[in-house]
């Protein structure tokens, strides 16, 4: 495995960003290969994002989708989407083959094997890029079948975090309101873990906030959080509306986020609408992994992913969970492209465009192995108890071999060769 941090740097798709730095890394962490460069201003892009955001929003099942502002309806053709949607990727891939961004992109193709997974961290705090999606770009979309693409904050540090209960994958999954929208596949593709081996998930529909606040302090921890339901943003925060009276920021669940966290906690998922608020929040966290939807996304596309990424990553152990998001984007392409296809309609567009993760670099990425925690706890009681029992024994033994004059032949050859051997220490 192979780890590339693209750090952006300050800049925009305005003014470009101009301090570009890629650091490899091997699986043991090592540093092996530092590359510099720059990406130029590409203003096309963000022009075109707007232009397929607002058909995006109009081409969606309005009545399904919260915070949607009229302004977003203005007078498209249907058919400018796929145009806008081929520019958007044209326009991404002429800018990572630019001529500023030259030789890191020769050394991506240089230091890097198609066979070996590849993990590409881009750094930025620009929320544009973010809005971007940059697997399109051809280095992983073609070139590299096992590659795929995480965010992260400038600013991040390493949290030390307990394991649950070994032999445990403990899932916390909260259900939110429910207006408008269907949560029971969500609640089926929890329970269809559990079927599976050491699986252990609690599912807590339409919780208020105390009882969600108590679920985050419980004493044995949580491996992966789980939120299905109605989110939006407010201003620059996500918002998320646990039940059909009350509203929660993440903000207002740091200190119980932060003991889960501590207990253990290394995955989230917020498979609702518009979470790069929520994400940015949660990354305020340290939070390990954080799996959120770009955009506002339809009841069959959330239930859809879902149910792709926790197949790919909880049925084999060694599996990294950014294969398990290649594989689950790619899965979703291709249902909504058969969907499309049978009945000539794009009911549910760009929908593998949506899910986008973040990562703690500071952090490996987790397999499903490492958050079922197969390393039994040490029980340093039951340690002491041995150790004062084999000792025990072996004094009471060489004791009572010594009372039956067992040992007399050795210790009088000992003493002997002590005896012949004490004129060398005078």
């Amino acid at each position: 495995m192979i780890r590339v941090k693209l750090k952006l740097g300050e800049g925009d798709l305005l003014t470009g960003f101009h301090s570009v730095n890629a650091e490899f890394t091997n699986q043991q962490g090592d540093l092996f290969c530092n590359i510099r460069g720059s990406l130029p201003a590409k203003p096309e892009i963000q022009d075109c994002y707007n232009n397929w955001h607002q058909l995006y929003i109009f081409l969606l099942d309005n009545s399904r989708i919260e915070m949607v502002e009229e302004e977003y309806f203005s007078n498209f053709s249907t058919g400018d989407f796929s145009t806008y949607r081929e520019s958007l990727k044209q326009h991404i891939n002429d800018w990572f083959d630019s001529q500023e961004f030259k030789k890191i992109k020769e050394g991506l193709l240089s230091e890097t094997n198609k066979n070996d997974p590849i993990e590409i961290i881009l750094e930025t705090e620009d929320n544009m890029i973010r809005r971007l999606p940059l697997h399109l770009w051809d280095f992983i979309e073609k070139v590299h079948p096992h590659c795929e693409i995480a965010f992260n904050k400038p600013d991040w540090t390493r949290r030390q975090i307990s394991k649950t209960p070994f032999g445990q994958v403990r899932i916390l999954g909260i259900l939110g309101d429910a207006s408008d929208i269907t949560l029971e596949k969500d609640e089926e593709q929890l329970n269809k873990l559990q079927s599976r081996a050491r699986v252990e998930p609690k599912i807590e529909p339409e919780p208020t906030i105390e009882k969600f606040s108590h679920l985050l302090w419980a004493r044995t921890g949580w491996d992966l959080l789980y939120f299905a339901g109605h989110s939006f943003r407010q201003g620059n925060n996500g918002v998320i509306k646990l039940n059909q009276n009350e509203y929660l920021s993440i903000k207002e669940l740091k200190n119980g986020l932060q003991q889960a966290i501590r207990k253990g906690l290394q995955i989230a998922i917020f498979n609702s609408c518009d979470g790069l608020g929520l994400a940015q929040d949660l990354q305020d966290l340290h939070i390990p992994v954080v799996i959120v939807m770009r955009e506002p996304v339809p009841d069959y596309v959330a239930h859809e992913f879902i149910r792709y990424f926790l197949d790919a990553f909880s049925q084999n152990d060694d599996v990294s969970i950014y294969k398990a998001m290649r594989e689950a984007r790619e899965r979703l392409f291709e249902t909504v492209e058969r969907q499309k296809n049978q009945t000539n309609e794009d009911k549910y567009p760009c929908a593998s465009w949506l899910p986008i993760m973040f990562v703690n670099p500071a952090v490996p990425s987790p397999t499903w192995k490492d958050l079922r925690n197969d390393s039994p706890p040490i029980n340093w009681w039951n340690a002491l108890n041995r150790a004062f029992v084999a000792s025990f024994i072996c004094t009471t033994l060489v004791m009572g071999m010594r009372s039956l004059g067992l040992l007399e032949g050795w210790e009088f050859k000992t003493y002997d060769l002590m005896m012949s051997q004490r004129h060398l220490l005078m």
